[in-house]
């Protein structure tokens, strides 16, 4: 209640104003709380003082869409949880303001099928969804623009919500994934509560599972594309376990890491037995690619997101076959993660992949030729395994630019950690490929040619090259181009060879320091043709 108003603030080096509207919005979800347990007028009151500060920004940033969503969502749920404190022409102004702040412009966008209407990804599901509830809240005054809007909306999202996959599974990653759920179940709740009937929810609503599991157990996620480590608690889990009828899902909102929000009580789901909770060894994510593998190896628990998908999804790097690998909640192989979103041409496809950390060469994958995977390029399935002596899953990577075909897999036998690559020549040229296995890591490193330790947070694990012919551990600082992110954290521990013949076999195998007896002394795993995997349901 001692803060000032929120002040007009904006991305550094970007004009979007998109802290501004988190900060509403979380800020209004307090205010609103608040005044709900304690029956105080005074938060409803602050709150609209906070909506009247709002109004008096020079403009919501039209030109960047996402930011008036945000807005307008935040400032249409304070309207609805502050509304009884607002004198009759406090409601009129207010109403008025989101109308033409936020509907009108929106409308047209809408009208003239701007790029955001037809998206699979988290623009269109942010965009009609803060447009729906900002329609829900005047349309009262408003009722022939909101109900267009509403209508139009609506129908749109059709296509945001469709890249909630089937399974739960979201290819944009675990923090796009935590910003577009949050906003579509606030528009579906308000939509469903005022008596409309909704899109089918069942992808979004299975999507918590992918929030479970791509949350490691050091508490960090897999960060794979423009995702951050910590992208934040969601903060609409119980309306997700209501939605979904699963128990698990109900324990995960009572669970899951992080900061409590007050949807957490709007939505509070009922307590569960611990009991319930079951760690499956292998969660595949059919459509999104992603599969996330666990078992204990010697006496410590291991944590593998292993990535596949598409190249061209929205916020995506060049990054199929990379990993991230932890044990005993402490992160042994990492993603440099996402880069500043201000630098130049970041989003513009003729430059994004220029930039270290967005390229092949900047993830725990294999590069042949120095060159980068293409845009177009995908990983299909090869299967995943869940037998006690053998968690895996396997991909092959299908990019019309590489000279080769090439298969990576991982498996889990309770002892050691097995990345097996196999690689295969497209052509009859015996040109020499050059192959470049890299890892990224924030651990010290220590080696002598086919074998070396990672150490880091007094943990150590081994690392041997086996079973790939006559090549040795290379140890290089990571590199910061000059502009771009600063990589000064992390080391790559990596291999080179040329493959000069057909076919080429390169086994990594990860041991902790209790694993009983040598890496020499074990057989790697056969070739990928010989896992028992199985595919999973409607990979591709």
């Amino acid at each position: 209640m001692d803060l000032p108003p929120l002040l007009l603030e904006r991305e550094p080096g970007r004009s979007v104003i998109l802290p501004t509207a988190r900060r509403l919005y979380d800020r209004v979800a307090v205010l609103g709380m608040a005044s709900i347990l304690t029956g105080n007028n005074r938060y409803r009151r602050r709150g609209v003082s906070e909506l009247e500060n709002a109004t008096a920004f020079d403009s919501w940033n039209p030109s960047h869409f996402l930011d008036v969503a945000e807005m307008a969502c935040g400032f249409a749920l304070g309207l609805e949880w502050f509304g009884p404190a607002t004198s009759h022409t406090e409601r009129v102004f207010l109403e008025d303001s989101l109308a033409e702040r936020a509907l009108r412009p929106g409308l047209d966008q809408l009208r003239a099928a701007a790029h955001w209407t037809t998206a699979a990804h988290n623009w269109n599901v942010v965009c009609c969804s803060g447009l729906i509830v900002a329609a829900l809240a005047v349309g009262a005054r408003h009722a022939e623009l909101a109900g267009e809007v509403i209508a139009r909306a609506t129908a749109a999202l059709a296509h945001g919500l469709s890249s909630f996959e089937f399974d739960g599974g979201y290819a944009e990653g675990p923090g796009y994934w935590e910003h577009s759920a949050r906003y579509a179940v606030v528009a579906l709740a308000a939509l469903s509560e005022r008596g409309f009937i909704i899109p089918d929810p069942a992808g979004l609503a299975a999507s918590w599972l992918f929030n479970r599991e791509t949350t490691a157990p050091s508490g960090a996620c897999f960060d794979f594309g423009d995702t951050v480590p910590h992208p934040g608690r969601s903060p609409i889990l119980g309306w997700l376990a209501s939605h979904s009828g699963q128990p698990e899902a109900a324990l995960w909102q009572r669970t899951s890491p992080g900061n409590l929000h007050p949807f957490d009580l709007l939505w509070l789901s009922e307590e569960q037995e611990s009991s319930l909770f079951v760690q499956k060894p292998v969660t595949a994510f059919q459509g999104a690619g992603i599969c996330i593998l666990r078992k204990s190896i010697g006496t410590s628990e291991a944590y593998i997101g292993f990535k596949g998908g598409r190249n061209d999804i929205n916020h995506a790097h060049l990054d199929l076959g990379s990993f991230v690998f932890e044990v005993g909640k402490i992160r042994f192989i990492s993603e440099l993660g996402r880069d500043d979103y201000a630098l130049p041409g970041y989003f513009d496809l003729d430059a994004r992949f220029s930039y270290f950390r967005l390229g092949t060469a900047g993830h725990s994958t294999i590069t042949f030729n120095g060159r980068s995977q293409s845009l177009g390029a995908h990983a299909r399935w090869l299967g995943t395994s869940d037998q006690v002596d053998f968690v895996a899953a396997a991909f092959e990577i299908e990019d019309e630019s590489s000279p080769v075909r090439h298969r990576r897999g991982i498996v889990i036998d309770g002892e050691y950690v097995w990345i097996v690559d196999e690689i295969t020549r497209k052509h009859d040229t015996l040109e020499p490929i050059r192959i470049n296995w890299r890892a990224f890591t924030q651990a010290e490193i220590f080696w002598r040619q086919r074998a070396a330790t990672l150490t880091i947070g007094g943990q150590t694990l081994a690392a041997e090259i086996v079973d790939s012919g006559d090549v040795a551990w290379i140890v290089d600082p990571v590199a910061s181009p000059p502009g771009e992110g600063d990589n000064s954290g992390f080391t790559c521990l990596r291999l080179e060879t040329e493959m000069t013949g057909s076919a080429q076999r390169l086994c990594v195998a990860v041991s902790a320091p209790t694993t009983q007896g040598s890496i020499a002394d074990r057989m790697p795993p056969p070739s990928i043709d010989l896992w028992p995997l199985t595919l999973p349901r409607n990979a591709g």
